[in-house]
């Protein structure tokens, strides 16, 4: 199991190492990764890529937070495979998914007396 985790990483160079960086500590897994909504993992990229910039504005080695921006990047290139490869399968056994926003006939023919 790998664990994804902020910590503060300071290169050895006579910079002034601060503490408390970070402001909260996050403790990922890649089996918490899978589990976590689309939505969540988009916002935790986002919010990755930000500390990382921040964290190389002020000097210090990005290397963790680098890691763990390639690990959300992996599981959200997985998931995009998996729904290729989902959608595939369906088109292929004759199942056509519906485009989203298309609307379809929702009309129903009644018996005419």
């Amino acid at each position: 199991m790998i664990t994804i985790s902020r910590e503060n990483n300071m290169s050895n160079n006579n910079k002034k190492k601060k503490n408390n960086f970070y402001s909260h500590d996050l403790q990922l897994t890649t089996d918490s990764l899978a589990y976590t909504a689309d939505e969540e993992l988009r916002n935790l990229h986002d919010s990755l890529r930000r500390e990382r910039d921040m964290v190389l504005r002020e000097g210090y080695d990005s290397l963790g937070v680098e890691t763990s921006i390639c690990y959300v990047q992996r599981e959200l290139g997985i998931r995009e495979k998996r729904r290729g490869a989902h959608s595939d399968y369906m088109k292929m056994h004759g199942h056509v998914e519906p485009e989203i926003g298309s609307s379809q006939d929702d009309s129903v023919d009644m018996p005419q007396d």
